[in-house]
């Protein structure tokens, strides 16, 4: 599974998190990461729900702009950050700007805070971010 790091036990939002990452053979900079909470009276350890980070990223980004490589889950920040690549971009270099997510852990769910996403420009002082709210 390429280089493995140890588990490490952390607090995070007043929960304890046992958090497990190792990275994936590749040109993709993927990790496995998990990450666990402990519930219950028994304090069984639940892994964390991470996909409102991708339903997030698909809601924010136009048709044909993606994601396409690993890396940008700062999980201890609750941050993920990753630069987007449009349609017909080569591998090695992405022209769809870049999105950032601001995360808040809730019980054993990554919430989405909120979602900013800066189109690439050709003109960079013409560069405008646009912030998504969240609405519940």
């Amino acid at each position: 599974m390429g280089v493995e790091n140890r588990p490490e036990l952390f607090t995070l939002s007043g929960q304890s998190v046992l958090g497990f990452r190792a990275h994936e053979p590749g040109t993709g900079n993927f990790w496995a990461e998990h990450y666990f909470v402990y519930e219950g009276k028994l304090k069984k350890p639940v892994e964390i729900d991470q996909s409102a980070i991708r339903r997030a990223i698909d809601d924010a980004l136009p048709n044909g702009y993606e994601v396409r490589k690993g890396g940008g889950l700062d999980f201890k920040a609750l941050r993920y950050e990753s630069p987007i690549w449009k349609d017909g971009d080569g591998n090695a270099l992405s022209s769809g700007g870049r999105v950032l997510l601001e995360l808040a852990l809730d019980g054993s769910t990554l919430r989405v805070e909120s979602v900013e996403y800066t189109p690439q420009a050709c003109n960079t002082t013409n560069n405008k971010t646009l912030v998504i709210p969240i609405l519940e």
